[in-house]
């Protein structure tokens, strides 16, 4: 140690005198544009009198630079070079004062309109200003007072597209973020935010294409990811508390607080929220139809119905009653003006109750087969996610993040059902997940034009070992029982490197991914007959091994963006001991032009090799005889193979509020599995087959075309869907068969846009589906019709009648669902609080009906809806 001290005490002694002395100076400022806003990411560099870079940096979210000169700099002549895409570039000379620190004045940067085409388009009377790749609403523009939440707001805006689950579309693609002032507060779970932040905060809704997550990267990157921001009515300080408590006939209780805090130290949402009204405002789907799907039908025959099938988008609080708690705490704390700490913190459970039927005809040489199952089903599941992330910016060319996500779920289902009027049947599943995957993020900005980015990805996940799955029939007074027990733990790491590269007329970007992933899998299978006969089981157990190589490659020029991605997977798999090993391969690649900022054409194709990792056997008894059902793999690894390929077309005006947005595609699937089914009157065994060259071809078109009549007050909507799939199968040990499925929609819908006290809409779908072999044809055509009624007679008083038409089978026109709801809403002027009553099925329904057809079945699903109900709810702003 004195040694050490000794040597850095001769090195200090021995610099020039004069460079000890030297005093190093900073250079610090704001660039902003013509309308007074911070710049953000504006390239600023120092330069000689020679032109040559002296040392540069980046600008903060407000606009800020620090400039750090080197001691031995010549500080005659400099200046300053200042440049950010689609803004002319500008210089600065640089004013030398006494003491270390130079403060410059406030640089205002000028668009080009000659680099970027229609930079700036402004239509202030309907409320859209479009600037470079960010287009922004003016939120009191397409406000009319009837919208609670943030989605509700954002349905009204040309060009944003709100899903059922709270996910949200921009120009047809995905939204990735949902920011509020500029800040990532939901990560992926935004739909959070969407369906409880009430709408009346919001002053403007920022659409950003071309989304950069770290500001680093921003100009150097290939992305096409879309960000909403939404800037609140007041961005300097705000926190809203606001509750609504609800209570209705049949037991119904509502209650909910959301708080809402905006500083500059801190963001946070926070909700509390209970109801048994069948309302989900939390991110979690549990819905019993997904349910259904997965674990109620018969496993075997699952595909029957997932092919071809009509779903009515009947909302599940008509069809489900539920119990669903959830607290849930979003934040973002500024730890220092460096560092952030995102918290994202919630707990979910419900208990959700439904009853439903399916009858199942299946032809055959001996005439029809008939089933008839009558489900009452009970889904339980319980969920704890917590995720943190610390990002820091060590310096203004370096960021450094931590990110930790970690979930556990719970999730219990109980269904009874009666079976050709046979009753006493259950099937049983209990599962607890836990999944939790840390990462690491390096980034570093080497030049202005230039970085690295560095990923490191851990990850572990385990299903527990009480997983099950159970199943009870009763028979002619014998009980039959099955059960499967199912274990599944999986790791795995993956490191990314990733080198940024652009100038003035491209943008490149090369990336490597080394991924090691371990799965390992064990199922039991016992069956008993009757309680006399002994256990027959079948267990297996099976470890993945995957080690891949990914390759990235992106370029951009100008207008042109090129992307490709290979992996190569070497997987190892352990079956009972006995080892195997496959090499498999993916690769996509698409290239996209964007013409002008509002025409982008896409073309892509991908390839894609994924490995089917379980053995699953079922057996359950029809009749006198057992139902046999298997799903096997070979003792090699066995992989699914599948190519596509397809264009993209997109075309949106936002001022004119013209959109079009379509896609054509054509895929094949090399599926070695093809399912064998054998019928006679009282079996069914239904199998799976391996055939080497077993080929599913696939074809797909969607069309969807909007615009906005702003003379006429109306927009119109119309759309069109087609899908056509080509199979084989064998039924009764025939030959192969080959089978066609098409399914088309057409869709119409009008909406007015009055600025009166009266609007409506009309929103119609028409489908057809069609399954046919060399022998037979099979079809079925329904229709979905949903018109709204808006009113509002004065300020205080506002009313919406939705109804909504659905005939299942337009062969049979007995059998249609006609459920009309209303809302009626009364806020005081200049009050707090206000008034909802809800009013659900007032036609007082019982049960809507889909249809699906195979080329060897028709299955009739009926769902049982609720009846008439009433519930009261009132809102009021606490803070």
């Amino acid at each position: 140690m004195k040694l050490a001290k000794f040597l850095a005490l001769l090195l200090v002694l021995s610099l020039p005198l004069n460079l000890l002395g030297q005093v190093t100076k900073s250079i610090n400022g704001k660039i902003v544009d013509e309308d007074q806003q911070p710049l953000s990411n504006v390239s600023v560099l120092v330069k000689s009198a020679l032109e040559e870079i002296i040392t540069y940096s980046l600008t903060d979210l407000k606009g800020r630079y620090n400039l750090i000169l080197p001691s031995d700099t010549d500080m005659n002549n400099i200046k300053l070079s200042i440049q950010l895409l689609g803004f002319k570039k500008a210089s600065y000379p640089v004013i030398i004062t006494t003491g270390e620190k130079v403060e410059m004045p406030v640089m205002v940067l000028v668009e080009d309109f000659n680099e970027l085409q229609e930079v700036q388009v402004t239509a202030t009377d309907r409320g859209i200003r479009i600037r470079n790749d960010t287009t922004v609403y003016k939120a009191e523009k397409f406000a009319d007072g009837t919208e609670s939440k943030i989605q509700d707001l954002l349905k009204k805006m040309p060009g944003i597209e709100v899903q059922e689950d709270g996910r949200l579309k921009f120009k047809g693609r995905e939204v990735s973020k949902l920011l509020i002032e500029n800040d990532d507060l939901f990560n992926n779970n935004y739909s959070i935010g969407t369906k409880n932040i009430s709408a009346n905060i919001i002053d403007e809704v920022q659409a950003i294409e071309r989304y950069s997550e770290n500001p680093l990267l921003k100009g150097l990157e290939n992305t096409d990811k879309i960000a909403l921001n939404l800037k609140l009515k007041d961005n300097e300080f705000d926190f809203s508390v606001n509750s609504t408590l609800g209570v209705g006939h049949e037991s119904r209780l509502y209650a909910d607080i959301v708080a809402l805090g905006i500083s500059k130290k801190y963001k946070s949402l926070s909700i509390a929220h209970y109801n048994n009204s069948g309302i989900n405002t939390s991110p979690y789907d549990y819905s019993i139809s997904t349910a259904l799907e997965k674990a109620v039908l018969k496993p075997s025959l699952e595909h029957l119905l997932r092919k071809g099938i009509n779903l009515s988008n009947v909302d599940s609080e008509y069809t489900v009653r539920n119990r669903n708690s959830w607290l849930n705490t979003n934040t973002i704390l500024k730890l220092t003006h460096r560092t952030n700490l995102t918290i994202n913190v919630n707990k979910f459970d419900d208990l959700l109750k439904t009853r439903n039927r399916t009858r199942e005809a299946y032809f055959s040489t001996n005439d029809s087969i008939l089933f008839d199952q009558i489900n009452s089903i009970r889904n339980k599941p319980n969920v704890f996610n917590a995720d943190f992330k610390l990002s820091t910016d060590l310096n203004n060319r370096t960021t450094f993040n931590f990110e930790s996500k970690n979930r556990f779920e719970k999730n219990n289902a109980n269904f009874e059902y009666s079976f050709n009027s046979l009753e006493g049947n259950r099937i049983e599943s209990g599962q607890k997940d836990a999944i939790s995957v840390q990462e690491l993020e390096y980034i570093h900005k080497i030049k202005a034009n230039s970085a690295i980015q560095f990923l490191g990805r851990f990850n572990y996940g385990s299903l527990n070992e009480n997983d099950t799955y159970i199943n009870e029939r009763i028979f002619l007074g014998d009980l039959f029982f099955n059960n499967q027990q199912v274990v599944q733990k999986t790791f795995g790491s993956n490191v990314l490197f990733n080198y940024l590269k652009s100038n003035d007329k491209s943008k490149l970007s090369h990336g490597l991914e080394l991924n090691y992933q371990n799965s390992k899998f064990s199922s039991g299978l016992g069956s008993v007959f009757n309680p006399n006969q002994p256990q027959v089981s079948n267990a297996n157990s099976r470890e993945y091994n995957f080690i891949a190589y990914n390759i990235d490659y992106g370029v951009t020029f100008n207008k042109l963006i090129i992307n490709a991605r290979s992996k190569a997977r070497l997987a190892k798999l352990q079956l009972n001991g006995e080892h195997n090993e496959r090499v498999s391969l993916n690769f996509l690649s698409s290239l996209k032009y964007r013409a002008t900022s509002k025409i982008d054409i896409e073309s892509f194709y991908k390839y894609e090799e994924n490995p089917i990792l379980i053995n699953q056997t079922y057996q359950q008894p029809v009749f006198n005889n057992v139902y046999v059902a298997n799903i096997f793999l070979s003792d090699e690894p066995v992989f699914l193979k599948t190519q596509e390929m397809g264009l993209k077309f997109r075309y949106y005006d936002l001022l004119k509020a013209l959109g079009i947005n379509s896609s054509i595609s054509y895929g094949t699937d090399f599926n070695p599995f093809v399912s064998n089914s054998i019928f006679d009157e009282d079996i069914i065994i239904d199998n799976k087959e391996i055939i080497d060259d077993n080929r599913h071809h696939r074809f797909k078109i969607n069309f969807l075309g909007e615009k906005l009549f702003y003379d006429i007050s109306s927009k119109i909507q119309l759309g069109f869907n087609y899908y056509h799939y080509k199979y084989q199968n064998r039924i009764n040990q025939s030959i192969l068969r080959n089978n066609e499925l098409s399914n088309y929609n057409l869709k119409f819908n009008y909406q007015s846009t009055f600025s009166g006290g009266i609007n409506f809409s009309n929103y119609l779908i028409y489908g057809k589906v069609q399954s046919k072999n060399s022998q037979n044809t099979f079809d079925n055509g329904f229709i979905d019709n949903t018109f709204m009624l808006s009113l509002k007679p004065n300020k205080t008083l506002r009313a919406r009648f939705d109804a909504k038409l659905y005939v299942p089978d337009m062969d049979n026109l007995e059998e249609n669902l006609f459920l009309l709801s209303a809302m009626i809403d009364f806020r005081p002027v200049e009050k707090n609080y206000k008034f909802s009553l809800s009013l659900n099925n007032l036609t007082n329904e019982q049960k809507f009906e889909r249809i699906a057809v195979t080329d060897f079945s028709r299955s009739i699903y009926s769902q049982d809806i609720l009846s008439f109900n009433v519930l009261l709810k009132c809102s009021f702003d606490i803070l």
